[in-house]
């Protein structure tokens, strides 16, 4: 059986490192998020990881190993950029990509996941 998965970029809220978090597609059409991994930004733009573009309803996998930097089992998009940094229930946060603070965060089950070029 063929797997439908695709790569978004994640940087470290810690020390703002790259990350590919690996998302596949399961029967009923959702995406579960189920791997992760540090990447070298040359690589990531070089596969194409900068320009995956997907809108869905996404949660985490039980497999789902967090940020393989500082071990967070979330994420969160942020509201000026547009990408994700790892999050691990914070109420406040300043995005890793843009520093943008991002506060009075809530949980959604749907993400735009257009995350563009870094």
């Amino acid at each position: 059986m063929l797997v439908n998965a695709q790569i978004v970029l994640m940087r470290c809220k810690t020390n703002k490192k790259l990350s590919g978090i690996r998302i596949e597609q399961t029967e009923n059409g959702s995406w579960k998020m189920n791997w992760a991994f540090p990447i070298n930004e040359e690589i990531a733009r070089n596969e194409g990881f900068d320009k995956t573009n997907l809108t869905a309803d996404i949660y985490i996998d039980n497999e789902y190993p967090g940020c393989p930097i500082c071990g967070a089992k979330g994420f969160v998009r942020c509201g000026s950029c547009g990408k994700l940094t790892c999050y691990d229930n914070e109420i406040s946060l300043n995005c890793a990509w843009c520093s943008n603070f991002m506060d009075n965060i809530t949980e959604s089950d749907e993400f735009d996941l257009s995350v563009g070029d870094y």
